[in-house]
């Protein structure tokens, strides 16, 4: 289970592999040993929290963490669509 409810609900024109998104978890089930291709626009700058650990477990503090949307290296914001 990887779980970033924020982060998606925050980005825009979100596509994958044919994995839907699952509303209700706020984020994607991905089998075992399978990737996941995900095309987004992203959010705001901010930090955004996430989880990553099996179906049915309780996250731990080694597996969530922030996924952080910067500034780039000229001091803007990334571009809207």
């Amino acid at each position: 289970m990887f779980a970033a409810p924020g982060f998606f609900q925050a980005s825009e024109a979100m596509q994958t592999d044919s994995v839907a998104y699952n509303q209700d978890r706020g984020g994607f089930l991905v089998g075992e040993g399978s990737t996941l291709q995900v095309s987004l626009t992203t959010p705001p700058v901010d930090e955004y929290p996430y989880a990553c650990h099996e179906l049915g477990e309780i996250p731990t503090v080694r597996s969530t963490g922030f996924i952080t949307v910067v500034l780039q290296p000229n001091g803007q914001a990334p571009p809207r669509r």
